[in-house]
């Protein structure tokens, strides 16, 4: 592109006389139409931000009481099922007992 301007001077000085002339103009008109819009969008992307912050905020609380409550069920699956198995060998070991007498 800055080629194509070295080649063409007259095109280059139409253009940049062309923004030097509009900048002026466009600049300060452009500026009024976009400011009363600066206010509200930012207002907005605050909310939106701040909601994001709270939904990030339950998903973690969520995520730890789901991890608490596995870790719960963790803790008491082993213990039952340890305690099962050892009133499974007792019963064995009362049946080997009964047995032995049986034969004495």
């Amino acid at each position: 592109m800055f080629w194509a301007l070295l080649t063409r001077p007259f095109s280059a000085f139409l253009t940049i006389a062309g923004v030097a002339l509009l900048a002026p103009v466009l600049l300060p008109l452009t500026a009024a139409l976009v400011k009363p819009l600066i206010k509200p969008v930012t207002n907005l992307y605050l909310d939106i931000a701040e909601e994001m912050g709270e939904v990030a905020e339950e998903r973690q609380r969520q995520k730890a009481c789901k991890a608490a409550k596995e870790k719960l069920t963790l803790k008491k699956r082993p213990r039952s099922e340890e305690a099962s198995k050892d009133a499974k060998e007792i019963e064995a070991g009362a049946a080997i007992l009964d047995k032995v007498g049986k034969i004495l």
